[in-house]
């Protein structure tokens, strides 16, 4: 109950933070199997936020264990269906305990749940994908195994137009699945180098869908797609897909996307009427969701985690304002002002189109 309500709020905090989002590849999700999802991760958790608001699976994801160390944290993320895994990092003789995660999971495999796992094996903001670890196809293998049933490994490519700026556009594109079946062999040593093998072909799929700029070249990529969206009529939130992947691929490749000028319009509002909501909505986004940006600057993380923080503090903001909302106010005058709130903030934010709003200085 709790996870399924979370989940419909999250997508809602979600419009806030993306000015489009694009969903692609549903048709390649495989029906009556199993499914363990493997994608990209550069910016902290907000994949697992984004996979689990689009994409129609009750997910469990497996993490670093290291953040489970509060009791807690550790019964708080339990209930949003989140599994420890342990790494080198975490010290050698913790590496046990992976068994009994792995055993997990494929549990929640037999419930129905899709299992999420990023393959990299950690997170790195930037427009590439590190080299993939062989846990994800390892616990594709043991499902097979344990449930006697085939088990799909299904590739999902997540690309930001930008990282940090708020009202940016992000393209979530589910890739062709990988059957297990295809590459499992009994015999111990094929049976290695096809779990490597696997792998390869793992991150070779994902690759096909992911816009690829060298992490030196990064802020000067950002810099001139932002150039481009200026001073061309196409905007993030009417790009189709194919063509948000297309137009980043280009300016990658340091080419020019062919597109007719933009017309002078920088602040074009709807109609005269929605004036008022975008100036209620200014406001809202001020005295809100600008302060939680200034707290989440202040707790001076990796620029990876930025996002994530920002859109947790929202998160725990919206519910706290819900609960003193609907105790101060009878049920139907709550649901019409928070109607209002809610309309006037995506009025504001459909009247700047993809400009941010925040006066910080985020590069990327």
């Amino acid at each position: 109950m709790f996870y399924s309500f979370t989940r419909v709020l999250a997508r809602f905090i979600l419009r806030l933070f993306f000015r489009n989002v694009h969903l692609s590849g549903l048709e390649n999700i495989p029906k009556n199997t199993p499914v363990i999802i493997s994608s990209n991760h550069p910016n902290a958790y907000v994949e697992a936020v984004l996979i689990g608001c689009l994409l129609p699976f009750r997910l469990s994801i497996l993490v670093r264990a290291d953040v489970f160390k509060n009791p807690v944290i550790r019964k708080i993320l339990e209930t949003f269906h989140l599994i420890p895994v342990y790494r080198l990092r975490d010290g050698k003789n913790q590496m046990h305990k992976n068994t009994e995660s792995f055993s997990k999971a494929i549990q929640r495999l037999e419930k129905k749940h899709a299992i999420l796992i990023f393959s990299e094996g950690t997170s790195q903001m930037g427009k590439h994908l590190l080299p993939f670890k062989k846990g994800t196809v390892r616990i594709g293998f043991q499902a097979y195994e344990i449930l006697k049933k085939e088990v799909a490994i299904l590739p999902v490519s997540v690309n930001y137009s930008f990282f940090m700026h708020q009202q940016k556009s992000v393209c979530v594109h589910v890739n062709k699945p990988l059957m297990v079946s295809s590459y499992y062999s009994q015999q111990e040593v094929q049976k290695y180098n096809n779990i490597q093998k696997m792998t390869k072909a793992l991150q070779a799929k994902m690759a096909e869908n992911i816009v690829t700029v060298p992490i030196n070249t990064l802020e000067s990529f950002q810099k001139k797609l932002e150039d481009y969206y200026t001073n061309t009529k196409v905007s993030f939130w009417k790009t189709k897909t194919e063509q948000f992947l297309t137009i980043q691929k280009q300016i990658a490749l340091l080419k020019t996307p062919s597109t007719s000028p933009r017309q002078n319009s920088s602040f074009l509002f709807t109609s005269l009427l929605e004036l008022p909501f975008v100036l209620l909505g200014l406001a809202i986004h001020y005295a809100t969701l600008f302060p939680l940006e200034l707290l989440t600057k202040a707790f001076g993380l990796d620029r990876e985690f930025y996002l994530s923080i920002w859109i947790s503090l929202s998160l725990i903001f919206t519910l706290f304002f819900l609960m003193i909302l609907f105790i101060v106010f009878p049920v139907k005058p709550a649901f019409l002002l928070l109607f209002t709130l809610c309309f006037s903030l995506l009025s504001l934010y459909r009247a700047f189109k993809h400009k941010s709003l925040s006066p910080l200085k985020n590069k990327i």
